[in-house]
C-alpha cells in the first residue's frame, strides 16, 4: 500500500516509506521494497485509494479555518445569519469536504478536479468575508486570521494539485 502525507513546507507526498521526487528525478527505493512499487519507475503514478485525508497538512489547515469563521459568522446581524452566513457555512464546509472526497476516488484525475473546488470554494469565503468587512459586520483585524488561512489553504490547494498533476 502506499501511504501519502502532506506537509505544509510543500506539499511532499511519500511513497512507501520515501518521498516522491520532484517531476523527471528518479525514484529512489529500498531494493527490498522495487517490487512493491504498481508501476515501473518511469510511468509511476499516486495511488490514490490509500490516503487518508486526515493526515494531510491541508486538511488540517482547513478544519482550522472552520473553526476560525463559524465565530464569526454569529457576529452577522440577526437579518444575515440565514441568509450570508448560511452561504459562508456552506462555502467552509465544501472545502473540508471536497478534500476528502477527492482523495477517496480512485484517479489523480478526480483528485485534482475536487481540489480545484476546493480551491473555489476557499476563494468564495474569502470574498464573503471581504463582503463582510465592507458592510461593516465585523473588522478587518476580526477577520485577519481567517483571510491569512484562506490565503494559506488555496496556497497549499495549488501546490498539491501541481504535485499530483506531475505524476501522471
Amino acid at each position: 500500500a502506499v501511504g501519502c502525507r502532506l506537509s505544509a513546507s510543500g506539499c511532499r507526498l511519500s511513497a512507501i516509506g520515501c518521498r516522491l521526487p520532484a517531476p523527471g528525478s528518479r525514484l529512489l527505493a529500498p531494493s527490498s521494497q522495487l517490487s512493491a512499487i504498481p508501476y515501473p519507475l518511469t510511468e509511476w503514478r499516486l495511488t490514490i485509494r490509500a490516503m487518508d485525508y486526515r493526515r494531510l497538512e491541508v486538511w488540517k489547515k482547513s478544519m482550522l479555518l472552520v473553526k476560525t469563521v463559524y465565530p464569526l459568522i454569529e457576529r452577522l446581524p440577526q437579518e444575515e445569519k440565514y441568509a450570508l452566513g448560511n452561504q459562508i457555512r456552506r462555502a467552509v464546509a465544501s472545502i473540508v469536504l471536497n478534500i476528502a472526497e477527492g482523495t477517496g476516488r480512485n484517479s489523480d484525475k478526480e483528485l485534482r478536479y475536487f481540489l480545484t473546488v476546493a480551491r473555489g470554494s476557499t476563494a468564495e469565503v474569502e470574498a464573503q468575508l471581504l463582503i463582510c468587512i465592507e458592510l461593516g459586520f465585523f473588522s478587518e483585524q476580526d477577520a485577519a486570521s481567517a483571510l491569512q488561512l484562506c490565503d494559506n489553504v488555496k496556497g497549499m490547494l495549488y501546490r498539491f494539485m501541481e504535485r499530483v498533476g506531475s505524476t501522471q
